[in-house]
């Protein structure tokens, strides 16, 4: 598990710590949708690393229930589940592309690069 993926859910964890009042109704449909959404970002950002096609099939498909382009709908759409565990929707939506282009940033990074590629990084700085 990197770095990213704990303070992901770290942040969602703390967010839903403070702003939640501890008087819930059904704590356990609250602990469910917790569970949702933490799951989801994981999928989002662990799939967009992964190899396997089932890993970034899983991130294609929580991306698209974070950016409201699923058909989920109910108390189980992306935002009905922020708002019930108050956290601010399109904050936490910004916060999650944010990370994940970090990701794609040091990754781009790490990639080995080619001693031609190199010249022409050189002759393009000079």
């Amino acid at each position: 598990m990197s770095s990213f993926e704990l303070s992901s859910d770290a942040t969602v964890a703390k967010q839903y710590d403070n702003a939640c009042p501890q008087d819930f109704g059904s704590e356990g449909e609250h602990r469910l949708m917790l569970a949702v959404l933490k799951t989801a970002i994981a999928d989002y950002l662990q799939g967009s690393e992964s190899q396997t096609r089932e890993a970034r099939r899983l991130s294609d498909e929580a991306g698209a229930w974070i950016s409201k382009k699923s058909l989920a709908s109910g108390v189980f759409a992306y935002e009905e589940v922020c708002e019930s565990l108050g956290i601010d929707p399109n904050r936490l939506r910004k916060r999650l592309a944010w990370l994940a282009n970090q990701s794609m940033n040091a990754r781009l990074r790490s990639l080995p690069v080619s001693p031609a590629d190199q010249m022409l990084r050189t002759d393009g700085q000079a």
